[in-house]
């Protein structure tokens, strides 16, 4: 797969649970990101070309916020190395804290 990334994504150094910002259920966990993108490990694949509000708690308050909330669009999922997992691409639309 080509990669067509115009800003360097940053690895967490934690482990965040996102999810569905409408119905709470669990999508998967932050592995990296950057302002117009993230890449979450999911158990479950994800279909693409998909919108999605998604949420992650933070691990410390950023302006009174615990958690911010994201529209995406789903953009690609692929099995994980581990095989036990799915890698999946988003691109940000919309951020709020």
């Amino acid at each position: 797969m080509e990669n067509r990334r115009k800003l360097k994504r940053v690895q967490s150094p934690y482990y965040l649970k996102v999810e569905d910002g409408n119905t709470n259920r669990l999508i998967g966990y932050l592995r990296d990101i950057s302002t117009d993108g993230m890449m979450l490990i999911s158990k479950a694949p994800i279909k693409t070309d998909t919108a999605f509000k998604l949420k992650m708690n933070l691990p410390i308050a950023a302006k009174e916020s615990k958690e911010i909330t994201f529209e995406t669009i789903s953009r690609w999922c692929m099995k994980s190395a581990d095989s036990n997992s799915y890698d999946v691409g988003f691109s940000v639309t919309g951020y709020f804290p």
